[in-house]
């Protein structure tokens, strides 16, 4: 199943690889937002527990970012057998995020 997003050279995205940067992207949100509320506390109490809060937080956003770009030229190349497979790795890693979200706001 595709869409009509284009891809280059005139190819078609289909819909589960967009589902797979859909999630990517609410990842992305997430840990910009973990980053947004933590980097005040930081400057505020300089507590080093938050230090390993940015660490975690800017490697995973930066996996997420390159994943995007990664997904989108996997689709050009594989099909939708893939995608469900990542989909469902993607999934479970945006649990362990919200999951992740949820504990440092409390």
């Amino acid at each position: 199943m595709t869409i009509a997003v284009q891809g280059g050279k005139g190819e078609k995205i289909g819909i589960f690889w967009l589902l797979d940067i859909f999630i990517l992207l609410t990842e992305l949100v997430l840990l910009t937002i973990i980053l947004v509320l933590y980097v005040p506390a930081y400057r505020r109490f300089r507590a080093r527990s938050l230090v390993g809060i940015f660490v975690f937080s800017g490697l995973f956003l930066l996996q997420s970012a390159t994943g995007l770009f990664t997904y989108y030229y996997l689709s050009k190349n594989f099909g939708e057998d893939l995608a469900v497979l990542l989909m469902g790795m993607n999934t479970i890693g945006l649990g362990a995020f919200i999951s992740l979200f949820w504990s440092l706001k409390q």
